[in-house]
C-alpha cells in the first residue's frame, strides 16, 4: 500500500506535467516560479550524481551521455518531471510536502483540508492529513522489519486504504490545478 503510493506521487508529477506542457507548449521557462525553476534545472544532475538507491546508473564516466542530454534539455528549457519525484525514502507527510514543495506548492497539507473533507465526509484536525499519512508510514516499516502484523486489524487496513485513495484523489485535482496555474501564468 505504502509503495503503491510512493508510485502514485511519482506517476502523479509526471502525469501532471505532461498535460500542462501538451496544453502550455509555449511556456516561458524563466516565467515559472523560481523553486520550480531551480528544481528542474538542477534534479537532473542531482540525480546523475547521487542517484536514489532503485537507481542504478554505473560509473560516473558511464553517465557522460547521460549528463549531455540532460544540458541539452535545460538549454531548450525542457523540464524532465521524472526527475522531480525522488521521494527517497517512504512516502511519509515530510517526503510528500518536500516532493510537492519542488512544484513551488508550499503548506501542501492545510491547503487539501477542505478538498479532503469533502470527501472524508466528515471534519478533520489542521494536523490529521499528515498525522495518519504518517501513522500509516510507521506502521509499514514496523511490519516490514519486525515482521509482525499482529497489531495490524483488517479494519485499520480498510481505513488505511480509504485514507490513501481520498487522499491520492485530492493531490491529483491539486497537483493539476497548481502546475495548470503556473504554467498559464508564464506564457
Amino acid at each position: 500500500m505504502v509503495a503503491g503510493f510512493e508510485r502514485f506521487i511519482r506517476d502523479l508529477i509526471v502525469e501532471q506535467f505532461g498535460e500542462v506542457i501538451t496544453k502550455y507548449p509555449n511556456f516561458e521557462f524563466a516565467e515559472l516560479p523560481d523553486r520550480l525553476r531551480e528544481e528542474a534545472a538542477f534534479a537532473p544532475f542531482r540525480q546523475l550524481v547521487k542517484p536514489p538507491s532503485y537507481l542504478r546508473l554505473g560509473k560516473l564516466v558511464d553517465r557522460i551521455p547521460q549528463l549531455r542530454s540532460a544540458c541539452r534539455n535545460l538549454l531548450q528549457d525542457k523540464i524532465q518531471a521524472d526527475k522531480l519525484t525522488d521521494i527517497r525514502g517512504n512516502p511519509g507527510p515530510d517526503a510528500v510536502k518536500d516532493t510537492l514543495k519542488k512544484l513551488g506548492m508550499n503548506d501542501v497539507f492545510p491547503s487539501l483540508k477542505a478538498r479532503f473533507e469533502k470527501k472524508w465526509s466528515g471534519s478533520i484536525t489542521d494536523r490529521f492529513i499528515r498525522d495518519k499519512l504518517e501513522e500509516i508510514v510507521i506502521r509499514r516499516h514496523e511490519v516490514a522489519h519486525s515482521a509482525s502484523s499482529l497489531n495490524v486489524s483488517v479494519s485499520d487496513l480498510r481505513k488505511s486504504e480509504r485514507f490513501l485513495r481520498i487522499l491520492a484523489e485530492v493531490l491529483c485535482v491539486s497537483v493539476a490545478e497548481h502546475l495548470r496555474e503556473k504554467f498559464r501564468e508564464a506564457k
